[in-house]
């Protein structure tokens, strides 16, 4: 079954949480706006990370999905990840992309 998801509701982050983003290159934080409360037509609800898109407005995050630099969201008592963990997680990607590459290449 197909969800049609809209926002309903909006909850606020208290200070110091972010959204933790990962590059080859970088490891950087967004402030994290808050949840949304989201509901379909069969009155399911669900609570999603809100985001901050382009235009400023507060939509799902989409944390491994399209927004492939967001890594997790962390709370303001949080330590920072270990470079150990940074790498783990490059390594983890490099992974999903290869056999996605791997997919898409024996696909055609």
């Amino acid at each position: 079954m197909t969800h049609h998801w809209r926002t309903i509701d909006f909850r606020p982050a208290p200070p110091g949480w972010h959204i933790v983003h990962l590059t080859d290159e970088d490891l950087y934080r967004h402030a994290l706006p808050g949840w949304l409360i989201q509901e379909d037509d069969g009155g399911d609800r669900r609570v999603v990370i809100g985001g901050v898109d382009e235009d400023g407005e507060v939509r799902p995050a989409l944390i491994g999905l399209w927004n492939v630099s967001a890594w997790y969201v962390a709370g303001p008592d949080d330590p920072d990840p270990t470079r150990e963990e940074v790498e783990q997680e490059r390594a983890r990607r490099r992974g999903e992309a290869a056999k996605a590459a791997e997919r898409r290449s024996s696909a055609t």
